[in-house]
Protein backbone atom coordinates (compact mmCIF):
# COMPACT_ATOMS: atom_id res chain seq x y z
CA UNK A 1 0.00 0.00 0.00
CA UNK A 2 1.56 3.31 -1.07
CA UNK A 3 1.26 6.79 0.34
CA UNK A 4 -0.61 9.41 -1.59
CA UNK A 5 0.15 13.14 -1.83
CA UNK A 6 -2.73 15.57 -1.64
CA UNK A 7 -5.32 14.64 -4.30
CA UNK A 8 -5.46 18.33 -5.14
CA UNK A 9 -1.96 18.01 -6.60
CA UNK A 10 -2.64 14.95 -8.76
CA UNK A 11 -4.26 14.52 -12.16
CA UNK A 12 -7.53 12.62 -12.34
CA UNK A 13 -5.83 9.59 -13.86
CA UNK A 14 -3.13 9.57 -11.16
CA UNK A 15 -5.83 9.63 -8.48
CA UNK A 16 -7.72 6.76 -10.06
CA UNK A 17 -4.55 4.68 -10.47
CA UNK A 18 -3.63 5.18 -6.82
CA UNK A 19 -7.13 4.32 -5.59
CA UNK A 20 -7.31 1.17 -7.74
CA UNK A 21 -3.97 0.07 -6.25
CA UNK A 22 -5.27 0.58 -2.72
CA UNK A 23 -8.49 -1.33 -3.41
CA UNK A 24 -6.49 -4.41 -4.38
CA UNK A 25 -4.93 -4.35 -0.92
CA UNK A 26 -8.02 -3.26 0.99
CA UNK A 27 -10.39 -5.88 -0.41
CA UNK A 28 -9.22 -8.31 2.27
CA UNK A 29 -11.13 -6.18 4.78
CA UNK A 30 -14.42 -7.10 3.11
CA UNK A 31 -13.45 -10.68 2.31
CA UNK A 32 -12.59 -12.00 5.78
CA UNK A 33 -12.91 -10.87 9.41
CA UNK A 34 -10.07 -8.75 10.76
CA UNK A 35 -10.22 -9.33 14.50
CA UNK A 36 -8.43 -7.74 17.43
CA UNK A 37 -5.42 -9.71 18.62
CA UNK A 38 -5.50 -10.87 22.26
CA UNK A 39 -3.93 -8.23 24.47
CA UNK A 40 -4.16 -5.53 21.82
CA UNK A 41 -5.51 -2.02 22.32
CA UNK A 42 -8.82 -2.94 20.70
CA UNK A 43 -9.05 -6.16 22.68
CA UNK A 44 -9.09 -4.13 25.90
CA UNK A 45 -11.43 -1.55 24.36
CA UNK A 46 -13.88 -4.36 23.56
CA UNK A 47 -14.16 -5.34 27.22
CA UNK A 48 -16.58 -2.46 27.74
CA UNK A 49 -19.34 -4.29 25.84
CA UNK A 50 -18.53 -7.92 24.94
CA UNK A 51 -22.03 -8.41 23.48
CA UNK A 52 -21.28 -5.85 20.75
CA UNK A 53 -17.51 -5.23 20.72
CA UNK A 54 -16.53 -1.81 19.38
CA UNK A 55 -13.84 -3.36 17.18
CA UNK A 56 -16.50 -5.42 15.38
CA UNK A 57 -18.47 -2.26 14.62
CA UNK A 58 -15.32 -0.59 13.30
CA UNK A 59 -14.34 -3.60 11.17
CA UNK A 60 -17.80 -3.73 9.60
CA UNK A 61 -17.70 -0.04 8.73
CA UNK A 62 -14.28 -0.37 7.10
CA UNK A 63 -15.52 -3.36 5.06
CA UNK A 64 -18.64 -1.42 4.06
CA UNK A 65 -16.60 1.62 3.00
CA UNK A 66 -14.16 -0.47 0.95
CA UNK A 67 -16.99 -2.27 -0.85
CA UNK A 68 -18.71 0.99 -1.74
CA UNK A 69 -15.46 2.55 -2.96
CA UNK A 70 -14.86 -0.47 -5.23
CA UNK A 71 -18.41 -0.26 -6.56
CA UNK A 72 -18.02 3.49 -7.19
CA UNK A 73 -14.65 3.00 -8.86
CA UNK A 74 -15.49 0.05 -11.11
CA UNK A 75 -17.04 1.89 -14.09
CA UNK A 76 -14.36 4.58 -13.93
CA UNK A 77 -11.49 2.14 -14.43
CA UNK A 78 -13.29 -0.42 -16.61
CA UNK A 79 -14.91 1.80 -19.18
CA UNK A 80 -18.42 1.04 -17.98
CA UNK A 81 -21.52 3.17 -18.27
CA UNK A 82 -21.69 6.15 -15.97
CA UNK A 83 -24.77 7.65 -14.35
CA UNK A 84 -25.07 11.28 -13.27
CA UNK A 85 -26.49 11.07 -9.74
CA UNK A 86 -26.69 7.44 -8.56
CA UNK A 87 -22.93 7.14 -7.78
CA UNK A 88 -23.30 9.90 -5.20
CA UNK A 89 -25.51 7.73 -3.00
CA UNK A 90 -22.87 4.99 -3.13
CA UNK A 91 -20.12 7.45 -2.20
CA UNK A 92 -22.27 8.90 0.58
CA UNK A 93 -22.73 5.51 2.23
CA UNK A 94 -19.01 4.80 1.99
CA UNK A 95 -18.08 8.18 3.45
CA UNK A 96 -20.45 7.70 6.40
CA UNK A 97 -18.99 4.26 7.13
CA UNK A 98 -15.37 5.39 6.92
CA UNK A 99 -16.07 8.51 8.97
CA UNK A 100 -17.79 6.47 11.69
CA UNK A 101 -14.79 4.13 11.84
CA UNK A 102 -12.40 7.08 12.14
CA UNK A 103 -14.56 8.75 14.77
CA UNK A 104 -14.54 5.58 16.89
CA UNK A 105 -10.80 4.98 16.51
CA UNK A 106 -9.32 8.46 16.65
CA UNK A 107 -9.37 9.34 20.38
CA UNK A 108 -6.09 8.66 22.14
CA UNK A 109 -7.83 7.85 25.44
CA UNK A 110 -9.45 4.45 25.89
CA UNK A 111 -12.37 5.86 27.87
CA UNK A 112 -13.39 8.13 24.99
CA UNK A 113 -13.05 5.36 22.40
CA UNK A 114 -15.25 3.18 24.57
CA UNK A 115 -17.82 5.95 25.00
CA UNK A 116 -18.10 6.31 21.24
CA UNK A 117 -18.31 2.55 20.81
CA UNK A 118 -21.19 2.41 23.29
CA UNK A 119 -23.06 5.14 21.45
CA UNK A 120 -22.69 3.26 18.17
CA UNK A 121 -23.75 -0.04 19.72
CA UNK A 122 -26.83 1.60 21.28
CA UNK A 123 -27.66 3.28 17.97
CA UNK A 124 -27.52 -0.04 16.09
CA UNK A 125 -29.71 -1.81 18.65
CA UNK A 126 -32.22 1.03 18.75
CA UNK A 127 -32.51 1.21 14.95
CA UNK A 128 -32.89 -2.57 14.68
CA UNK A 129 -35.58 -2.53 17.37
CA UNK A 130 -37.49 0.14 15.46
CA UNK A 131 -37.28 -1.93 12.28
CA UNK A 132 -38.55 -5.01 14.13
CA UNK A 133 -41.60 -3.13 15.41
CA UNK A 134 -42.34 -1.75 11.97
CA UNK A 135 -42.24 -5.24 10.48
CA UNK A 136 -44.45 -6.66 13.23
CA UNK A 137 -47.00 -3.88 12.83
CA UNK A 138 -47.27 -4.23 9.05
CA UNK A 139 -50.91 -4.86 8.09
CA UNK A 140 -51.41 -8.48 7.14
CA UNK A 141 -48.11 -9.62 8.66
CA UNK A 142 -48.25 -13.22 9.93
CA UNK A 143 -48.91 -13.52 13.65
CA UNK A 144 -48.32 -17.25 14.13
CA UNK A 145 -47.12 -18.03 17.67
CA UNK A 146 -43.77 -19.38 16.45
CA UNK A 147 -43.11 -16.25 14.43
CA UNK A 148 -44.17 -14.06 17.32
CA UNK A 149 -41.73 -15.88 19.62
CA UNK A 150 -38.85 -15.31 17.19
CA UNK A 151 -39.78 -11.65 16.88
CA UNK A 152 -39.93 -11.26 20.66
CA UNK A 153 -36.48 -12.82 21.10
CA UNK A 154 -35.04 -10.36 18.60
CA UNK A 155 -36.69 -7.42 20.36
CA UNK A 156 -35.46 -8.68 23.74
CA UNK A 157 -31.93 -8.97 22.37
CA UNK A 158 -32.02 -5.34 21.25
CA UNK A 159 -33.50 -4.23 24.57
CA UNK A 160 -30.86 -6.15 26.52
CA UNK A 161 -28.04 -4.67 24.47
CA UNK A 162 -29.30 -1.12 25.00
CA UNK A 163 -29.58 -1.74 28.75
CA UNK A 164 -26.06 -3.20 28.85
CA UNK A 165 -24.67 -0.27 26.87
CA UNK A 166 -26.25 2.20 29.30
CA UNK A 167 -24.90 0.24 32.29
CA UNK A 168 -21.42 0.20 30.75
CA UNK A 169 -21.70 3.91 30.02
CA UNK A 170 -22.38 4.62 33.70
CA UNK A 171 -18.89 3.28 34.49
CA UNK A 172 -17.51 5.93 32.09
CA UNK A 173 -19.48 8.85 33.60
CA UNK A 174 -22.14 8.73 30.88
CA UNK A 175 -25.83 9.22 31.53
CA UNK A 176 -28.44 7.14 29.72
CA UNK A 177 -29.09 10.14 27.47
CA UNK A 178 -25.38 10.36 26.64
CA UNK A 179 -25.30 6.73 25.51
CA UNK A 180 -28.54 7.06 23.53
CA UNK A 181 -27.42 10.25 21.76
CA UNK A 182 -26.92 9.30 18.12
CA UNK A 183 -23.83 10.78 16.46
CA UNK A 184 -24.67 13.47 13.91
CA UNK A 185 -23.15 12.40 10.59
CA UNK A 186 -22.33 15.91 9.35
CA UNK A 187 -20.60 16.76 12.64
CA UNK A 188 -18.68 13.48 12.59
CA UNK A 189 -17.48 14.07 9.02
CA UNK A 190 -16.34 17.63 9.83
CA UNK A 191 -14.54 16.35 12.93
CA UNK A 192 -12.68 13.50 11.25
CA UNK A 193 -11.81 15.61 8.20
CA UNK A 194 -10.08 18.15 10.44
CA UNK A 195 -8.35 15.36 12.36
CA UNK A 196 -7.20 13.83 9.10
CA UNK A 197 -5.64 17.09 7.94
CA UNK A 198 -3.91 17.43 11.31
CA UNK A 199 -2.43 13.92 11.00
CA UNK A 200 -1.39 14.31 7.34
CA UNK A 201 1.15 17.08 6.82
CA UNK A 202 1.24 16.44 3.06
CA UNK A 203 -2.38 17.56 2.74
CA UNK A 204 -3.84 21.01 3.25
CA UNK A 205 -6.86 22.66 4.74
CA UNK A 206 -8.54 22.95 1.32
CA UNK A 207 -9.35 19.26 1.68
CA UNK A 208 -11.69 20.00 4.58
CA UNK A 209 -13.73 22.20 2.27
CA UNK A 210 -13.66 19.48 -0.39
CA UNK A 211 -14.95 16.89 2.10
CA UNK A 212 -17.73 19.18 3.25
CA UNK A 213 -18.78 20.01 -0.29
CA UNK A 214 -18.70 16.36 -1.35
CA UNK A 215 -20.79 15.38 1.66
CA UNK A 216 -23.41 18.05 0.96
CA UNK A 217 -23.55 17.02 -2.70
CA UNK A 218 -23.86 13.33 -1.81
CA UNK A 219 -26.65 14.05 0.66
CA UNK A 220 -28.50 16.29 -1.77
CA UNK A 221 -28.44 13.61 -4.45
CA UNK A 222 -29.37 10.85 -1.99
CA UNK A 223 -32.47 12.84 -1.00
CA UNK A 224 -33.36 13.63 -4.64
CA UNK A 225 -32.83 17.38 -4.15
CA UNK A 226 -32.47 19.08 -7.51
CA UNK A 227 -29.89 21.67 -6.48
CA UNK A 228 -27.23 18.98 -6.01
CA UNK A 229 -27.73 17.71 -9.56
CA UNK A 230 -27.73 21.22 -11.02
CA UNK A 231 -24.30 21.84 -9.53
CA UNK A 232 -22.85 19.29 -11.95
CA UNK A 233 -24.81 20.03 -15.09
CA UNK A 234 -24.10 21.53 -18.50
CA UNK A 235 -26.16 24.43 -19.81
CA UNK A 236 -28.04 23.64 -23.03
CA UNK A 237 -29.91 25.97 -25.36
CA UNK A 238 -31.87 28.77 -23.64
CA UNK A 239 -35.64 28.84 -23.96
CA UNK A 240 -37.22 31.74 -25.86
CA UNK A 241 -39.56 32.35 -22.92
CA UNK A 242 -36.65 32.46 -20.49
CA UNK A 243 -34.63 29.90 -18.63
CA UNK A 244 -32.72 27.08 -20.22
CA UNK A 245 -32.44 23.32 -20.39
CA UNK A 246 -29.53 21.62 -18.68
CA UNK A 247 -27.94 18.20 -19.01
CA UNK A 248 -27.07 16.62 -15.69
CA UNK A 249 -23.61 15.05 -15.79
CA UNK A 250 -21.60 12.84 -13.48
CA UNK A 251 -19.03 15.60 -13.06
CA UNK A 252 -16.45 14.18 -15.42
CA UNK A 253 -13.35 12.20 -14.56
CA UNK A 254 -11.91 15.11 -12.57
CA UNK A 255 -14.92 15.45 -10.29
CA UNK A 256 -15.51 11.73 -9.87
CA UNK A 257 -11.86 11.04 -9.12
CA UNK A 258 -11.92 13.67 -6.37
CA UNK A 259 -15.01 12.06 -4.85
CA UNK A 260 -13.26 8.67 -4.91
CA UNK A 261 -10.08 10.19 -3.46
CA UNK A 262 -11.95 11.77 -0.55
CA UNK A 263 -13.46 8.40 0.36
CA UNK A 264 -10.15 6.58 -0.19
CA UNK A 265 -8.24 8.90 2.12
CA UNK A 266 -10.78 8.38 4.91
CA UNK A 267 -10.51 4.61 4.45
CA UNK A 268 -6.71 4.74 4.38
CA UNK A 269 -6.55 6.61 7.68
CA UNK A 270 -9.19 4.35 9.29
CA UNK A 271 -7.23 1.24 8.30
CA UNK A 272 -3.99 2.71 9.64
CA UNK A 273 -5.59 3.37 13.03
CA UNK A 274 -7.39 0.02 13.02
CA UNK A 275 -4.26 -1.99 12.29
CA UNK A 276 -2.29 -0.10 14.92
CA UNK A 277 -4.93 -0.73 17.57
CA UNK A 278 -5.83 -4.33 16.72
CA UNK A 279 -2.24 -5.62 16.60
CA UNK A 280 -0.27 -3.52 19.07
CA UNK A 281 -0.03 -4.92 22.62
CA UNK A 282 -1.84 -2.66 25.04
CA UNK A 283 -0.22 -1.09 28.06
CA UNK A 284 -3.74 -1.13 29.55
Amino acid sequence: MSDMPSPLRLTAQQRLNWIAEQCEYWKRYRESPQVAAPGSILDFDDAVLPESPPSHLVAYRIAHAVEHLEFFLYPLVNGGAGFPTAPNTVARSGVIAAAHALWMLSPGERDERQRRGLRMAHLEAARERTALYEVESTPGAPVAPARRAIWQRQVDRCDDLMVEAIAAGATLDMTAKDVARAPDDTTVIDHVAKDYIGASPTDDAALVTAYRLNWRMHSGNAHALRWAALWHSDLMEPFARGGAAVRITAGGEEGLSMVAAALALFIKRAIELFEHARQRPSDR
